[in-house]
């Protein structure tokens, strides 16, 4: 017999998960045990809430779906904040809690809310574990995670079902979906563009970051040797200590920085999500989007768009290349920036410390900071060397 506890756990595991993080109550132990027997490690945190937050830390560090776990009732309403963050984050986060025994939820008030209902407007996805929907149930909610545009899914566990008997074990996963592939009319209207600006650039966005990206945006860049900004959950996709990186949107120094959005003809946007955006958009240049959704926010206007794979895209575009700026503009620029944001004190500064930390740590350090104008300060004077 396997149970729907087990098989859960099984599943995720299949999937790269290793850890559960949440904070238990005893409509979730027996959840918890099958965790435990498939090998995943259950992590006790303080607080709900954490639970999201450490979810969504390990899903964008590793690209592997986070799992957190909360109990019914005020665990599941303390958890909401943690998911949200997962929501406007665009974190692949599969968030579970506990619910009242179905046979029961009809007739019990005690501790009764309508979760699915609740996560509706900060998940991707709602569902009810059954012993007979637990593969798919977990599959779907894998593959909806991961899928563009990233998110949090939420699955609602009534208590008396971890331990009853699994009936899809059997089931196979679907297979995952191909992604979508180049239109060579987009294409060629972006190439057009590019090959017609005078002075095109670059913005890097959160859609971007995964490794994958690192070597075709550095090789495109280099080819038509353009200027390379990004937003903060895009730092080090391109590489910032790179003499074509000039710096980081919405991080310390923004309005510097808009000034060369607004100088340039043609902004390219590679994977960007208008979530990190604090401020509205009043350039005037023309817009080509690129990434695995279309532009469908309208943040900033678009002449062309291109929906396909970042990296095969970017590869496309760099045939041909031309170089746009002269190394003297763009080093110029770069160091006036820095000038600008430098501290204008003697002794120790924040930008000091970062400065520091920089050159002791290795490349791949990971390092976080919590919220507040120091976020702004080590979005711009954290230099990143690599994606996520």
């Amino acid at each position: 017999m396997t149970s729907v506890a087990r098989l859960v756990g099984d599943r995720l595991r299949a999937a790269g998960v290793r850890y559960v993080f949440g904070h238990p109550g005893g409509e979730v132990v027996d959840l918890i045990e099958g965790f435990r027997q498939a090998g995943l490690e259950f992590v006790l945190t303080r607080h709900e809430t954490s639970a999201g937050f450490i979810a969504e830390a390990m899903a964008t560090s590793t690209g592997v779906p986070g799992v957190c776990l909360a109990t019914l009732g005020p665990g599941a309403t303390n958890l909401v904040t943690g998911i949200a963050h997962c929501y406007l984050d665009r974190a692949p986060v599969l968030a579970f809690t506990g619910q009242l025994p179905a046979d029961r939820y009809e007739i019990t008030t005690h501790q009764k809310l309508d979760l699915r209902a609740l996560y509706a407007p900060i998940t991707k996805w709602q569902a009810r574990l059954t012993a007979r929907n637990a593969a798919n149930v977990v599959d779907r909610a894998l593959r909806v995670a991961l899928a563009p545009r990233k998110g949090p899914v939420y699955i609602e566990v009534p208590s008396d079902v971890p331990r009853q008997e699994a009936s899809d074990v059997a089931r196979q996963p679907a297979p995952v979906e191909p992604e979508p592939a180049l239109d060579p009319g987009s294409e060629r209207e972006a190439a057009a563009l590019l090959r017609a600006s005078a002075r095109p650039i670059v913005i890097v966005g959160m859609d971007a970051n995964e490794p994958r990206v690192v070597a075709p945006l550095g090789a495109f860049a280099e080819a038509w040797r353009l200027p390379v900004l990004d937003l903060p959950k895009a730092k080090g996709v391109f590489r910032e200590d790179h003499p074509l990186f000039l710096g980081t949107l919405e991080g310390l120094g923004t309005a510097k920085l808009f000034e060369l959005v607004e100088g340039a003809d043609l902004v390219l946007m590679v994977g960007v999500d208008p979530v990190e955006f604090d401020r509205d958009w009043t350039a005037k240049a023309k817009v080509v989007h690129i990434g695995a959704l279309p532009n469908d926010d309208r943040y900033y206007p678009s002449d062309v768009e291109i929906v396909s794979p970042v990296p095969d895209t970017l590869e496309q575009l760099r045939s041909g290349a031309e170089p746009k700026w002269s190394e003297r503009e763009i080093g110029a620029f770069r160091d006036d920036f820095r000038a600008y944001v430098a501290p204008a004190r003697d002794g120790l500064t924040p930008q000091q410390v970062l400065a520091e930390l920089r050159a002791a740590l290795p490349e791949d350090a990971l390092v976080t900071c919590d919220v507040g104008y120091n976020k702004a300060v080590s979005a711009q004077c954290w230099t990143a060397l690599g994606p996520r």
